[in-house]
């Protein structure tokens, strides 16, 4: 499965996971459970970011000269 796959079907696990937990109707544990899921995909969204940023960097400097 290709990255940007990946990225897309965590986007759409994150936003799912956010309009559970703005009901306010999951009973305590499993509100907890997604909420730690939804930190893990978001710490993998800023490695996603870094990477992203790593590459345009090295991108610039390449094609800069």
């Amino acid at each position: 499965m290709s990255k940007a796959v990946n990225f897309e079907q965590s986007m759409q696990t994150l936003e799912t996971i956010v309009k559970q937990l703005e009901t306010g109707d999951l009973p305590i544990e499993e509100a907890l459970a997604i909420y730690e899921q939804g930190v893990k995909l978001a710490a993998q969204f800023k490695c996603y970011i870094y990477q992203l940023d790593h590459f345009f960097v090295i991108f610039f400097i390449i094609f800069s000269k």
